[in-house]
């Protein structure tokens, strides 16, 4: 068993940036009662946690403080941390799960690039697509490096 020890990686979660990413994220969105968004903590691709089952976490929108305490705790072992880019039904916490009867709403495309010539990739999409209004590179490596 492979023990991985507590780090202070949790002060490297930034609630300025955090607030700002979670505003850009649901800036449109107008909440309706009993309405949440998800979050994971997760062992990002190409790291020692990799492959380690996620947590995930069905928070109300406006829990900012609960938010930061799950992107620390899950940042000081180790997990990347992911927001579900969606808004969910209150039936999704008591399933357990993001499924897509119970999204509400999403509010953007996601596209996850974790193999292959990323930049060729990113290229390719903005192309198409136009220029994204948010990219994140979260620390993970690929197989190219």
């Amino acid at each position: 068993m492979t023990v991985f020890p507590l780090t202070m990686n949790g002060e490297l979660c930034d609630p300025v940036q955090t607030e700002a990413y979670f505003t850009r994220l649901f800036q449109h969105v107008d909440f309706a009662q009993g309405q949440l968004i998800s979050l994971l903590g997760v062992g990002e691709k190409g790291t020692e946690r990799e492959g380690i089952k996620p947590e995930r976490q069905f928070l109300p929108p406006t829990s900012g403080a609960k938010i930061m305490e799950c992107l620390r705790r899950w940042a000081e072992w180790h997990l990347a941390s992911f927001a579900v880019p969606a808004v969910l039904h209150g039936s999704a916490a008591i399933a357990g799960d993001v499924k897509l009867d119970k999204v509400a709403l999403m509010t953007a495309i996601i596209l996850d690039i974790d193999s292959g010539d990323i930049a060729g990739k990113c290229a390719f999409v903005t192309d198409r697509l136009g220029k994204p209004s948010m990219t994140i590179a979260s620390g993970g490596s690929t197989s190219e490096g």
